[in-house]
């Protein structure tokens, strides 16, 4: 509501968190669409601004010529999907990125969108 958005976007994936809440970064990116940031906007956030802050663009976070070219294809599914943050509040999402393939140095990789299990209730 104050216009305040993220420099980058970033998953932060470490031990704790890879099993909920963060899963990987398409979710991480799927919460931000959530927010109501536009899609193009979330896609800069997760590749030409961090290669940009960490003065590593345009060799990596674009399809220049000349460039690594890593990429990451995403598909933007409807539906309805819980998104969880840090403190344990939970939404429902309308839309979700989701991982399709990764070609890293000429090499396709399959992927697989991460599995949502919904958060434990207490009772």
């Amino acid at each position: 509501d104050q216009g305040l958005q993220p420099g980058t976007i970033s998953s932060d994936i470490h031990a704790w968190s890879i099993a909920g809440p963060v899963y990987d970064l398409a979710t991480t990116a799927s919460k931000f669409l959530h927010l109501g940031l536009p899609l193009q906007e979330v896609i800069r956030k997760v590749t030409w601004t961090p290669a940009q802050a960490i003065s590593m663009a345009p060799r990596i976070g674009s399809l220049d010529i000349g460039s690594d070219a890593d990429v990451s294809l995403l598909r933007l599914a409807e539906g309805e999907w819980p998104f969880t943050d840090t403190d344990g509040q939970t939404e429902t999402g309308r839309q979700r990125l989701e991982p399709v393939a990764v070609i890293r140095a000429g090499r396709l990789y399959a992927c697989t969108p991460s599995i949502y299990r919904p958060p434990a209730r207490s009772h």
